[in-house]
């Protein structure tokens, strides 16, 4: 059986498996280390889910002063509101009091924002409008607890893009995703005039956020896996090209000149935001990342008004169906890559060009973050706001510090008692070594 794996009986290499180093390694896959491991998906928050734009909406939901939107986006919690100057602003949903939500329904309209919790209030552009009986305390400055913002890009289609890094953002936008204002099946539409929001439907998918995408950025599977998509698609000219931060994917239909619900144009986003439309509707389609092993899918739907009820429902149908069937190879892909035994696969260059392209951008982004964390010797939290004004104080530092000393001597004690069990195991393989050397 071993031969299977390029080695002799005796366990050394075979001639014909040595020769074969000198081809070009394979296209391969990360291995399912990368889609299991709960430290790795920490570094993916820190690298890039916090300080990546992230498209998000459509400006289409947000009609008038006081319309909210909230998301979680890998665990980070934000919300958009339009102020009344029709600028939509976006911040952490944290109540700079005692952290609790500002906002706690997905959607809706709001004359002022109010926590909760002690009904601090906030205005539609962050600032602090009201905090209860702190007129009594000396000194109390309002200015010095706004909400926290994030970056917010509204392009020239009308999408709503967003940046949680604090400070001025590493990534820019015009750099990564400029292209899109030009693109020519993106902006064929008069979004505001064309299209009305219906609903969000969704899913939970037990899987890594990765091999979600994976999934979305391929039509290799097509032919086995997706039935509509196989009966109107000619799947051998199914492309799906890189472009900046992007992936455009190239359809086309077997009958050229069938219209309507299939002609259809989609663009994923990196990291994990595409949009899909079609003469009858369009959806943005967010992979949110929840653990390592959970996404969350959230379809954003949007119809045209020249759609017939019989053709939007036809179009919601076949896109349900499609991913439900995405949801099943997911969930059972990823219960293999749960138990150990899958290490890492080969993938086809030219079919599954979408996966290595987000494979690869994970890879250079993660371990470059890395480096620079190893190089300061602690984490690097890019959506962490800096210490300011009133808040930066000794004694903070102090605590702060007190904190991270104490969860380090934790990590190294636990570190030295999990290593304890291997060590054992080593030793006992090292003196089996020995034991066969004088034999």
């Amino acid at each position: 059986m071993w031969r299977l794996f390029g080695y002799g009986a005796d366990g050394t290499k075979t001639a014909a498996s040595s020769s074969q180093s000198d081809k070009a390694p394979p296209a391969r896959s990360l291995p399912s280390s990368w889609y299991t491991s709960t430290a790795l998906f920490e570094l993916e928050r820190r690298a890039i889910f916090s300080k990546r734009w992230t498209l998000l909406t459509h400006s289409l939901r947000f009609q008038k002063a006081g319309d909210y939107l909230s998301f979680n986006l890998a665990n980070y919690p934000i919300f958009l509101v339009r102020d009344r100057d029709g600028r939509i602003n976006g911040f952490h949903n944290i109540c700079r009091h005692r952290a609790y939500p500002v906002i706690e329904a997905a959607s809706g309209t709001a004359s002022i924002l109010s926590c909760k919790y002690h009904n601090w209030s906030y205005g539609f552009k962050g600032n602090l409008a009201k905090a209860p009986r702190f007129d009594t305390v000396e000194g109390f400055d309002k200015s010095q607890h706004g909400l926290l913002p994030v970056h917010v890009h509204v392009d020239k289609g009308g999408f709503i893009w967003v940046n949680l890094q604090a400070g001025e953002p590493d990534a820019d936008w015009k750099h990564d995703f400029g292209t899109l204002d030009e693109n020519e099946n993106l902006q064929s539409f008069d979004y505001a005039a064309e299209f009305k929001y219906t609903h969000t439907w969704g899913m939970d998918v037990e899987a890594n956020w990765k091999a979600v995408v994976d999934n979305y950025n391929e039509c290799y599977h097509c032919p086995t896996s997706h039935p509509l998509i196989a009966g109107v698609t000619d799947i051998a000219k199914y492309r799906v090209e890189p472009n900046a931060a992007c992936l455009e994917h190239t359809i086309i239909n077997k009958v050229q000149e069938q219209k309507g619900q299939f002609r259809r144009s989609i663009i994923f986003t990196f990291p994990y935001v595409s949009v899909t439309v079609t003469d009858n509707f369009f959806y943005i389609q967010r992979m949110v990342p929840i653990s390592a092993t959970l996404t969350k899918i959230e379809n954003e739907t949007y119809r045209h008004n020249n759609a017939t009820d019989e053709a939007f429902d036809a179009i919601i149908q076949f896109y349900k169906q499609v991913l439900d069937e995405d949801k099943t190879l997911c969930d059972e892909a990823q219960k293999n890559l749960n138990n150990g035994i899958y290490i890492t696969g080969e993938l086809h260059p030219d079919k599954e060009k979408g996966p290595l392209f987000i494979q690869d951008t994970v890879r250079r982004g993660v371990m470059e973050h890395r480096r620079r964390e190893e190089e300061l010797g602690a984490e690097i939290w890019p959506a962490v706001p800096k210490p300011m004004g009133e808040m930066d104080t000794s004694r903070l530092s102090e605590e702060e510090a007190f904190c991270s000393k104490l969860e380090a001597e934790l990590f190294a004690e636990d570190t030295s008692v999990a290593l304890a069990p291997k060590a054992v195991a080593l030793a006992a393989v090292a003196t089996h070594e020995r034991y066969k050397t004088l034999l």
